[in-house]
């Protein structure tokens, strides 16, 4: 059980479903950025019969109400976070594998978005900063395997 309680969806117009404190629980315990596929395995590990179609229901649901925020990395599958755990400050994608990083902002959002104003742009929603890179995990991992190919031989 998660200690953020699922808040009221009626609202909304939203039920406070089983589904949906089971989605909202793993975001919780699980830690932000997680794909909807990482998010269906680790609930079907207790509850096998949990339909994946579901996951991603209970997603769009949360976002459009705007308790999970959705974040698109790169070409890899969309990661997902609780609204009160994501803090919109800049990040770093691995491209490789996506895991995703919060960095201390130390004023990059402020100096970009003063930028955006002197290109005469202005920003309804804030300003998302993603830097793609590989991790030093994936990084090495693609050192070791260039160094097995030599003159187009594998040593």
């Amino acid at each position: 059980m998660s200690h953020h309680p699922l808040p009221d969806l009626r609202s909304f117009g939203y039920r406070r479903t089983p589904q949906r404190r089971l989605v909202w629980d793993v975001l919780h315990q699980q830690g932000p950025y997680l794909t909807a596929e990482e998010i269906h395995q680790l609930i079907q590990g207790q509850f096998p019969e949990f339909n994946k179609t579901t996951v991603y229901r209970v997603l769009a649901s949360l976002r459009d109400v705007g308790l999970v925020q959705e974040m698109q990395a790169g070409k890899g599958p969309c990661r997902y976070a609780a609204a009160v755990d994501y803090h919109g400050g800049p990040q770093l994608v691995c491209a490789a594998c996506g895991i995703v990083v919060e960095i201390e902002d130390c004023g990059l959002s402020r100096q970009i978005g003063e930028l955006t104003k002197s290109y005469g742009f202005e920003s309804q929603e804030g300003i998302d900063v993603v830097v793609f890179a590989r991790c030093r995990s994936c990084a090495k991992s693609s050192l070791s395997d260039s160094d097995a190919v030599v003159n187009g031989r594998v040593r």
